[in-house]
């Protein structure tokens, strides 16, 4: 990953834990650069485009956008990491919750590709959530499961927006616990649990 980077005159730390990659963004200064195995199918290139975008816009762009909105054009070169934040600015981050570093590293994995972070498992999930509705918007995709048996409907969602099959079984299963009435509860029966 550095090799390519370099040929692209981007100097970035990347961890090199060999394992195969489906792709990668590298996003500083509001811009990014999206890698994507060609040797996937098509369908697996969609996805790992969109939730590479996902990333970009989760994860890059509307936290600078945020702090920029709180901290006006000053923070820009903190953002762009051309200078370091005064101790005000990084209390202030702190308080307020609002990134101003270098916002996530999410390429930390074992050899194996294995997620070992929570704060990775959530980023992760939010891409591929994003990914889903960029590629196949909720209310179109729960239209086509309609009454469907769950292995037909991932099926028509694979086919319809040129998903995967497990990216389809994924979202579907997504799409079907959301619409699945909440398990009894006495509780709730009772008048017990306000959730």
């Amino acid at each position: 990953m550095k090799a390519r980077l370099a040929r692209h005159h981007i100097k970035h730390r990347v961890a090199e834990t060999p394992r195969r990659l489906f792709g990668c963004m590298v996003a500083r200064q509001g811009r990014a650069i999206l890698f994507l195995d060609s040797m996937d199918t098509l369908e697996e290139q969609r996805f790992t485009l969109a939730h590479e975008i996902a990333h970009y816009v989760l994860d890059h762009l509307l936290p600078r956008r945020w702090a920029l909105s709180v901290f006006g054009e000053s923070i820009l070169s903190v953002l762009d990491n051309t200078r370091r934040p005064t101790p005000s600015e990084r209390l202030s981050s702190h308080f307020s919750q609002i990134p101003i570093g270098v916002q996530v590293k999410l390429m930390e994995r074992s050899p194996s590709g294995a997620i070992r972070s929570t704060k990775v498992l959530h980023a992760e999930r939010r891409a591929d959530r994003l990914a889903y509705e960029l590629l196949a918007p909720s209310g179109l995709a729960q239209e086509t499961l309609s009454d469907l048996p769950e292995d037909e409907g991932a099926e028509a969602l694979a086919t319809r927006f040129g998903l995967t099959r497990a990216a389809a079984r994924e979202y579907a299963q997504m799409l079907l616990l959301h619409r699945r009435p909440p398990p009894f509860s006495f509780a709730r029966m009772l008048g017990g649990d306000r959730r």
